[in-house]
């Protein structure tokens, strides 16, 4: 896993894959749709408060 904190953005690296969560404001958050693996913009309030959390406390 890798914290951002100039992007406020989380990379997880699985084996096999990689997933990119960028918040984008309080309420949306860039994010791999798992149907077609494209980034999109995608409205999760919690989401976003979250990896704003996580970046405020490891970095």
């Amino acid at each position: 896993m890798r914290v951002d904190g100039d992007n406020f953005k989380i990379d997880v690296n699985t084996e096999t894959e990689m997933f990119r969560f960028k918040a984008k404001g309080l309420d949306s958050v860039i994010m791999k749709d798992v149907k077609t693996g494209i980034l999109q913009l995608t409205f999760d309030p919690a989401l976003a408060q979250g990896i704003y959390n996580i970046v405020d406390e490891y970095l």
